[in-house]
């Protein structure tokens, strides 16, 4: 068998073995119902029965079946709806299959990003002139990192796959347009990595052009947070990329004519979204739903909330729905969370300049593969960030399932990384073993993230289950007591149901008392 023909059959398997986990640890939600927004954006969507309010879709905001004015634009999750309720109607089944089946494609194009992200990380160095990325025949695929990587591809997507921290967006069909976005947004990076060295004449620019410009307005266009991927591509373009490009190498061209050359269909998705968005909503920005916090309050809570995604995905434990986390009013008096967080936010800053500055030998593209994972990470979360943004849930897991992306790429390079022997050679000298081990944490990493998730996907099985697992774990949150309490009562259990509701009044008032008290002093 050819190398070629036997790179094609490892990707074969490899696409197969991370679509088969993706169904196998989500399998649990075929059997859920509706619950939390599936409610208000689904049961109780008038817009979604019929076709005929599609130009509706793109002329009014995502609540404009409910509401008069809301700073969210989402024209294809209605579409999206749409099409779903004339297939399935109300059937949860049907709604959990599909979110299920996105996931395992993006899961599948979370390992072609890979693929080709560390297939430049490891590539060698043949000289001292010679740049350590891609030349143009390089970047059409034909190097010989892609046809060897073993294990980095793989890792990253099956970590993407399995990892609880997306529960929330695959268990419940209300979070789809997540789901969307990040599909149109990773084909896009797919396009732009491989537009670099290819675009060597007016037509084939052209194509790359329209295709990628369409994919980015798509994910536009299914959830805000996708505006933030042309600055992944830039951050793609300074730590990988920097010479891939000969369009970048024209001495012809003006730097400021060479950059738009390359940005061109970003600039102009974002343009036509930006016109868009301001003839259907009268406006840009959206609505500041939070008007009583400051600057100061948004900076340290950001700070604060950023720390605590970090520690989400790396140690995804005690998972919640509903998190009761308050703003940072602000920086006086100390305690001892804000001072943690800024220190992890620090590291992790560091940590990217460390990677950045990364020189060596052979494998040099490593540091700067880190880089571009922190970026990828860090980018796409930014928006959650923004508490004036955010209706009722300051932190939600939800908000992590693209910057996953980045976080499953740097532990895709780690392995790789490990599997050539750069980190346990010195412990297990002999190669066998080494690949044993490295297979062997992985395999485990999986089973862990695989068994965690089928597991929680049972606390989305209908809206009492889901509230009840809130209410534990957000004991001071009204909003989850009332929510349980409503379930109980259509169980039938009545006292528990009115002891639920006074609890949730009781709470209210405490945080109208706390917020009232907020504003005047």
């Amino acid at each position: 068998m050819s190398a070629g023909k036997s790179a094609q059959k490892t990707t074969l398997i490899h696409v197969l073995l991370v679509l088969s986990v993706a169904f196998l640890v989500y399998s649990g939600c075929l059997a859920n119902s509706f619950a939390g927004d599936d409610n208000a954006m689904i049961i109780n969507d008038r817009w979604i029965r019929s076709f005929s309010f599609a130009g509706k879709a793109f002329f009014s905001n995502a609540w404009g079946f409910d509401k008069d004015f809301s700073s969210y634009y989402r024209p294809l999750q209605q579409l999206a709806y749409m099409f779903f309720y004339a297939v399935f109607g109300l059937k949860p089944l049907g709604w959990h299959l599909a979110n299920i089946a996105l996931h395992a494609i993006n899961s599948t194009l979370v390992y072609f990003i890979a693929l080709k992200i560390i297939a430049i990380c490891f590539r060698p160095k043949t000289g001292a002139a010679k740049p350590d990325f891609p030349n143009e025949t390089e970047a059409a695929g034909q190097t010989r990192s892609e046809a060897s990587l073993r294990i980095g591809p793989l890792a990253a997507a099956l970590i993407f796959a399995a990892h609880p921290i997306h529960v929330d967006a695959v268990a419940s069909p209300a979070v789809f347009p997540d789901l969307l976005a990040a599909f149109f947004s990773f084909m896009a990076l797919l396009v732009f990595i491989r537009r670099a060295g290819r675009t060597t004449n007016t037509k084939e620019y052209a194509g790359y052009f329209a295709i990628e410009f369409s994919l980015l307005l798509a994910a536009f266009l299914s959830k805000e947070p996708a505006l933030t991927m042309p600055f992944v591509f830039v951050a793609y373009d300074v730590s990988l990329n920097k010479t891939a490009d000969p369009m970048t190498s024209r001495k012809q061209e003006k730097p400021v004519v060479r950059t738009f050359i390359r940005y061109a269909p970003s600039i102009c998705a974002m343009a036509v979204y930006s016109a868009m968005r301001l003839y259907a909503l009268g406006g840009f920005g959206g609505n500041d739903f939070h008007p009583e916090i400051g600057l100061e309050s948004n900076i340290l809570s950001g700070v604060k909330f950023f720390a605590l995604y970090l520690l989400k995905t790396f140690v995804p434990y005690s998972l919640n729905a509903g998190y009761d986390l308050r703003p940072v009013s602000s920086l006086l008096p100390l305690g001892w969370q804000l001072p943690l967080s800024a220190f992890a936010c620090g590291l992790f800053v560091f940590s990217l300049y460390a990677a950045f500055k990364k020189t060596g030998n052979a494998g040099s593209g490593i540091g700067k593969g880190y880089f571009f994972s922190g970026l990828f990470f860090a980018l796409p979360l930014l928006p959650a960030l923004d508490l004036h943004a955010l209706i009722q849930f300051f932190f939600a897991e939800r908000y992590l399932y693209i910057p996953l992306a980045g976080f499953s790429l740097a532990l895709g390079i780690f392995f790789e990384s490990a599997l050539n022997g750069n980190l346990v050679k010195t412990v297990f000298p002999s190669k066998k073993a080494s690949a044993f081990l490295i297979f062997l944490i992985l395999t485990l990493l999986i089973a862990f993230y695989g068994a965690s998730t089928f597991k929680r996907t049972h606390v989305w099985k209908n809206n009492y289950s889901l509230w009840a697992d809130i209410a534990s774990k957000s004991p001071d949150s009204g909003m989850a007591h009332f929510n349980y309490g409503d379930g109980l009562q259509k169980e039938g259990k009545f006292d528990e149901a009115m002891a639920q509701y006074r609890e949730s009044i009781n709470l209210y008032l405490i945080i109208w008392t706390l917020t009232s008290a907020w504003a005047i002093f």
